[in-house]
């Protein structure tokens, strides 16, 4: 115990270590087949097909004690973290059995009109089972608790675009489409908000799938006999019932909220001259939470993991004797790790590749890639509770063989 009057030197704090490790794995298969047929003056070309999958997923989630303290005011940073013992804390078993049926039609109305719609239904069937161990001062490896849940989500999904073509190397398109969630689609009914207690709440157990609807307007053209193509966009995507935290039931969630995100992006692809090949595309994206409940982001609040603008470039080019070389980079403006108090942001950031190739003959060269070749420190991807760096500066020097 630390009483008022112990000096901030004299002070040391105690630690825990939260591991973990976890068997995963994944079975997919996919088939379809497709139909060319016309029906009057309207030519069709009809997909049809079906994908089945197979996941599962096998957390062990473990704490530790007796890890040394460190002092408050001078903590060793080299002493080692180590643990008296390691106990399991919550095991999951996850199995999720995935069938979906899909068809889509694009039918040719004249040559330039262009109408395509489709429909695409899914059934996404969980089994999942979670044991709560006791944990100190308890006798440990004794299972306190035992959620086991089966869920079966099937709903439909629609796409529909209506495209036109003013000249040969153009076209304008409008794009609608829907799509739906499942609250276990990571194959996880379990909270990321660990609560002090050690529990792991399981806070999207008897939630429905929350739903997705995508408007878009945009246009594709192939400039410089075909060689550039150019390629941009406004849209907007709207998820209707966003799970948001129940007010009056703490750890569990409701679907109450609705987040929109509009936006639009631009990209350029493909050789400016015979020797110089170019991509460059940017994205802006207004993020939002439009409706929201008592202890979730406010109205208006910014979404998590949605930087505002994002700007990426690569360049390769070709100086003869068998010699390319490239090099680009990317932008990503700052994000919202958490829009919730307190709130977390982590800065934008620009990194830079380079590129270097030598054609050894003519199935055969030899290149080097130096990605982040400043050795930028930033965040990469972000968590509520953490966040995982980016890879500093890699070289990579490869071989390539072409049959």
């Amino acid at each position: 115990s630390v009483l008022p009057t112990t000096p901030l030197s004299a002070v040391m704090v105690n630690m825990n270590e939260f591991s973990g490790f976890s068997h995963e794995t994944m079975l997919q298969n996919q088939a379809d087949v497709t139909a060319r047929f016309t029906t009057g003056p309207i030519a069709h070309s009809l997909v049809a097909g079906f994908e089945v999958g197979r996941e599962t997923s096998a957390p062990t989630y473990n704490n530790s004690v007796g890890v040394p303290q460190k002092s408050l005011l001078n903590p060793d940073t080299n002493q080692l973290f180590a643990a008296a013992s390691t106990f399991p804390r919550e095991k999951t078993d996850a199995r999720a059995t995935s069938l979906g049926l899909y068809a889509i039609d694009t039918l040719k109305l004249g040559e330039q009109w262009e109408l395509n719609a489709g429909i695409r239904l899914d059934r996404f069937d969980l089994h999942f089972r979670s044991d709560a161990f006791s944990t100190p001062p308890t006798p440990i490896g004794v299972v306190t608790s035992t959620t086991a849940i089966h869920r079966v989500d099937e709903m439909p999904s629609y796409r529909g675009a209506l495209v036109y073509k003013p000249m040969p190397n153009g076209s304008i398109y409008f794009d609608y489409g829907t799509s739906f969630n499942p609250s276990a689609e990571t194959l996880t009914l379990v909270s990321t908000a660990h609560t002090n207690s050690g529990a792991f709440p399981v806070a999207n157990a008897f939630l429905a799938p929350e739903k997705n609807q995508t408007f878009e307007l945009g246009s594709k053209w192939n400039l410089m006999d075909n060689e550039l193509s150019l390629t941009g966009a406004v849209f907007r995507l709207e998820k209707q019932n966003a799970r948001v935290p129940d007010p009056n039931n703490l750890g569990f969630n409701i679907l109450e909220g609705t987040q929109r995100v509009d936006g639009f992006d631009v990209q350029l692809t493909g050789r400016i001259t015979e020797n110089w090949q170019l991509t460059a595309g940017y994205a802006y994206l207004d993020s939002h939470v439009v409706k929201s409940a008592p202890g979730a982001a406010p109205v208006g609040s910014p979404l998590t993991n949605a930087p505002k603008n994002a700007f990426t470039f690569f360049s390769e080019y070709r100086l003869g004797g068998g010699f390319e070389v490239g090099g680009g980079g990317q932008y990503v403006s700052s994000r919202l790790a958490k829009n919730t108090s307190p709130i977390l942001k982590a800065p934008g950031y620009w990194t830079f590749d380079a590129m270097a190739k030598y054609d050894l003959s003519a199935k055969m060269s030899l290149q080097l890639n130096v990605n982040n070749i400043f050795d930028k420190y930033y965040f990469d991807q972000l968590h509520p509770f953490h966040v995982v760096p980016g890879p500093g500066r890699t070289a990579l020097l490869s071989l390539n063989f072409t049959y």
